[in-house]
C-alpha cells in the first residue's frame, strides 16, 4: 500500500498544491513514523541467539565442491539479473520525464501529476502478482512446474515487450505531434509488471532454495545487489533520453533484456540441474 499511496500524496503536494518542500517533508515524516512503529514493535521479535548459544551450536560441515560451484553461479548471475530489471527500474527514472512529455495526462479535466504513474504501476503490479501466484498454483496441479530459472526467462521475455509499447507510443507522438492516450501506459505497465512478477520474487526463491546450508541469508543479500546494479545502469541510460530519439531509447531497453535472456538460457542449459535439483524427478522440467 505504501508504494501506491506515497507517489499520490507526495506528487499531489509537490506538483499540484504546495511545492516540493512539503512533498519531501511528508516523505521524511512517513519514514520517521515507520521507524517509530518498528521500535514500538521490537518487543514482539524473537530473541537473538546469544554468543554462548552460537558457540555451543554444532559446527557446520565445510562446503563441498558442488556447493562452491552453486555459490559462484549465483554470484555471477547478479549482474545478469540486473539487465533484466532495466524496463522496471526505468519507471522510477527516465520514464517519468518521458511520460510528462508524451502522455496526455488530462483525465476528465484533471491533469494527473506525473508521479502518479508510479502508483499506477504499483496497483497493476499488485494485481498481477496475485494473479501470477494463482496461475502457477493452478499450473502445478496439472503439469510439471518449470524451474525458477525457466520462470525468470519467461518473465524477462514478457518484460522485453514492454519498452516496445513505449517505442510505439513515441513513434505515434512524433508523427502526430500530439500526446498519446494513457491506454499506452496501461499496456506498458501491464506487460512490464506481468514479467516482473515472474522475475523478482522467483529470483528470491531461487537464491533462497539453491543456497548451500548456512549461506541462505548471505546469498539473499547478494541477490538484492542486482537492483542496485540495475538502478546504476538505468541512471546511465536515462542520461541518453535527450541525446537519442525516444523510439531508439526504448528499443535499447528491450535489446539489453534480450542479451540477459540469451545469457540466462546458456546458464540454464549448462547449470540448470545444479540450480534446480528438486525439479525434473517426476517429469522433466520445460
Amino acid at each position: 500500500m505504501a508504494v501506491i499511496i506515497a507517489p499520490i500524496l507526495c506528487g499531489w503536494l509537490g506538483q499540484e498544491e504546495y511545492g516540493w518542500h512539503p512533498g519531501f517533508l511528508a516523505a521524511g515524516g512517513a519514514m520517521v513514523l515507520g521507524l517509530v512503529i518498528y521500535f514500538c514493535g521490537l518487543y514482539s521479535y524473537p530473541k537473538e541467539t546469544s554468543r554462548k548459544e552460537k558457540a555451543d551450536a554444532p559446527a557446520q560441515a565445510p562446503l563441498a565442491r558442488k556447493d562452491w560451484i552453486v555459490v559462484a553461479i549465483l554470484v555471477v548471475l547478479v549482474p545478469v539479473l540486473a539487465l533484466t530489471t532495466v524496463s522496471n527500474q526505468e519507471i522510477f527514472n527516465g520514464y517519468l520525464l518521458w511520460a510528462e512529455r508524451t502522455y496526455d495526462l488530462v483525465f476528465f479535466g484533471y491533469t494527473i501529476p506525473v508521479p502518479f504513474m508510479i502508483s499506477v504501476d504499483a496497483i497493476v503490479s499488485t494485481v498481477l502478482m496475485i494473479g501470477v501466484i494463482a496461475f502457477w498454483r493452478w499450473y502445478s496441479k496439472r503439469w510439471s512446474e518449470p524451474s525458477e530459472l525457466t520462470k525468470i526467462i519467461i518473465g524477462t521475455a514478457i518484460t522485453t515487450t514492454a519498452p516496445l509499447v513505449l517505442a510505439g507510443a513515441s513513434a505515434v507522438a512524433a508523427s502526430t505531434g500530439q500526446p498519446v492516450s494513457l491506454g499506452w501506459a496501461i499496456a506498458f505497465h501491464g506487460l512490464n509488471d506481468l514479467g516482473f512478477a515472474n522475475v523478482f520474487p522467483v529470483g528470491l526463491a531461487l537464491y533462497s532454495r539453491a543456497a548451500p546450508k548456512g549461506l541462505g541469508g548471505i546469498l539473499i543479500a547478494i541477490y538484492y545487489f542486482h537492483l542496485f546494479f540495475g538502478n546504476l545502469l538505468v541512471g546511465k541510460i536515462a542520461a541518453l533520453l535527450d541525446t537519442m530519439s525516444a523510439v531508439s531509447f526504448w528499443l535499447l531497453h528491450s535489446a539489453i533484456m534480450v542479451v540477459s535472456i540469451v545469457i540466462l538460457v546458456v546458464v540454464k542449459l549448462a547449470f540448470g540441474r545444479l540450480l534446480a535439483p528438486g525439479y525434473g524427478h517426476a517429469a522433466p522440467s520445460p
